[in-house]
């Protein structure tokens, strides 16, 4: 075969297999919102410690050692290696893309970037060193240039970060009138957010941030490209890891209004302590204007260790009249598909019946109440709006599946959650099959092994099958489970194989609970919009019809 021809086949192998582990390496930092943080606890992870060990990397190790032994002064033998490696490389990567074991990251700007310059780089090494050889050695090491540049392009991507954030301060200071609503906690801030817009949403002009974005950068661009010529009220999620970063939130949005949800273990292991957590969350507060307002969890001690150093008005909610809560929680229960509150304020009783699942989201009404009742809005606005309300998206969300029911349970997961969730789980009928599927609760630290134990064991009461699709949490659920009620404890952590697995429920008399996320194939064979359940359809099914 002609020597240029042989090139130009080894350019475009390597290029293909370039392209396949750059953004595959991409996809994981991506998740990992490129912070060495979270990085770094995922690798304290059983899959993470698994990550240098998969088939794919060992296999091009094992071949660069092979290649040692060849004679590598004779080149055409070094391209036939060459040549063979890569096209290897680029069948398996497609072969994985097809069954979806592949991921592929988000395209932005700078995905783009780092991998046209990783490849960038890769490339131009070789072409320095003039050395067939080289190729047969820098694969196995591309993820170390990877990280390489992900650290390179921190300090430029870190003053573009600042320019941003102060675009956005200076375009909210151009609307003084505009009422800023901050929210934060360990977990409940979503579904707050989306409960509290909804119901202001009748008496003010409003803009809310979306679903996924609580980040100082991700609020801040979401900032410079909406209009707030006409809002009278930002309500604002602000999530973090560190200490400090709900302040640079804050210094962003300068909250008038603040809610905190909870402080719990939740990321337990990203903010080091438990103290560090409550002084992250406690930013929201110490953020707040003397004339502002803070609406907390009273049943929660760490929010009420928080409070005492507030400047700004407090009021606060919760189920335990020991603490004088503003908004008392009289009683809640979950009656089929509605959930009946009842609150108490001032001396006055306020009975709501949302079409929810979760008794859980009595605190997060609670706080709606607050605020709400706090900007002038009536008690029978307040009720008629609760009872109309939409839940979150992956927050208990139910669907048909054939013959079985799914509870999507798929955004978050915590320990307090994870509970409600086994409680929603008990409201169907024994004449059906009750399935788990999780991975687990992530970033909880040192508390993991304890919370895990606690929920298997409250799952043994109501689940016949748990389906674990990562090793990382077994030990302590498996323990926490136990023997006593014989409940079914399974690793299913392949895709290919969990997929089969829920395929064999489709025509069953079963209700599964998705707990934290799953692999993609998997969710779009269980959930999709045409087989969303209404709350009446739920109860037909619970019903046995």
């Amino acid at each position: 075969m002609n020597i240029s021809i042989i090139n130009i086949f080894i350019f475009f192998l390597w290029l293909c297999s370039a392209l396949f582990d750059y953004s595959h390496f991409s996809h994981l930092w991506q998740l990992k919102e490129y912070r060495l943080d979270r990085f770094r606890d995922f690798l304290h992870t059983k899959k993470g410690k698994q990550y240098f060990l998969q088939i794919p990397l060992v296999w091009k190790v094992l071949f660069c050692v092979v290649a040692v032994f060849v004679p590598l002064n004779h080149i055409p033998l070094v391209k036939l290696l060459i040549l063979v490696g890569f096209f290897l490389d680029v069948v398996y990567a497609i072969l994985s893309y097809t069954h979806k074991q592949l991921k592929r990251p988000i395209v932005t700007p700078k995905i783009i970037l780092l991998l046209l310059s990783s490849m960038f780089v890769e490339g131009s090494l070789f072409l320095f060193f003039r050395d067939w050889t080289f190729l047969l050695f820098i694969v196995p090491f591309r993820y170390f240039l990877f990280v390489g540049m992900i650290f390179v392009f921190q300090f430029p991507t870190g003053w573009a970060k600042n320019i941003i954030i102060y675009r956005a301060k200076q375009r909210l200071l151009r609307y003084p009138k505009l009422l800023v609503i901050g929210i934060t906690g360990s977990f409940g801030k979503t579904s707050t957010k989306e409960f509290l817009s909804q119901i202001l949403e009748g008496t003010y002009r409003l803009v809310k941030t979306p679903q996924n974005v609580n980040t100082d950068i991700g609020i801040a661009k979401f900032i410079l490209k909406t209009d707030f010529r006409d809002v009278q009220v930002f309500v604002v999620e602000m999530g973090a890891y560190r200490v400090g970063e709900i302040q640079r939130i804050c210094n962003i949005v300068s909250p008038k209004i603040g809610i905190l949800t909870a402080v719990n273990e939740q990321h337990l292991s990203l903010f080091g302590s438990i103290n560090n957590t409550k002084i992250t969350k406690g930013e929201l507060l110490h953020a707040l204007p003397d004339d502002g307002l803070a609406v907390v969890n009273a049943d929660n001690a760490h929010c009420r260790d928080i409070v005492r150093d507030v400047n700004a008005s407090v009021q606060m909610f919760g189920l335990d009249p020991a603490f004088h809560p503003d908004c008392l929680i009289v009683d809640v229960k979950q009656e089929k598909q509605y959930l009946v509150c009842s609150f108490q304020i001032g001396g006055e009783r306020f009975d709501v019946s949302p079409t929810l699942w979760g008794e859980h989201n009595a605190h997060n009404l609670a706080s709606v109440i607050l605020v709400a009742h706090y900007l002038n809005i009536s008690f029978d606005d307040i009720r008629d709006r609760i009872e109309h309300l939409e839940s979150v998206r992956g927050t208990l969300k139910m669907y048909h599946y054939g013959r079985s029911i799914v509870i999507d349970d798929s955004y978050n997961s915590n320990p307090e959650g994870f509970r409600s969730a086994l409680n929603v789980l008990t409201q169907f009928g024994s004449s059906r099959a009750r399935v788990v599927i999780t991975r687990g609760m992530l970033e909880l630290g040192e508390t993991s092994d304890e919370k895990h134990e606690i929920v298997g064991g409250e799952i043994a009461y109501s689940v016949d099958h748990l389906i674990l699709i990562s090793r990382d949490f077994e030990e302590p659920l498996r323990r926490g489970v136990g023997s006593k009620f014989h409940t079914d404890v399974r690793i299913i952590d392949s895709p290919e194989r969990l997929l089969s697995y829920v395929r064999t429920l489709y025509n069953q008399q079963s209700v599964i609970l998705v707990e934290n996320r799953i692999p993609v194939l998997v969710k779009n064979e269980l959930m999709s919009s045409e087989s969303l359940l209404t709350p009446e359809e739920t109860v037909a099914r619970m019903n046995g019809n």
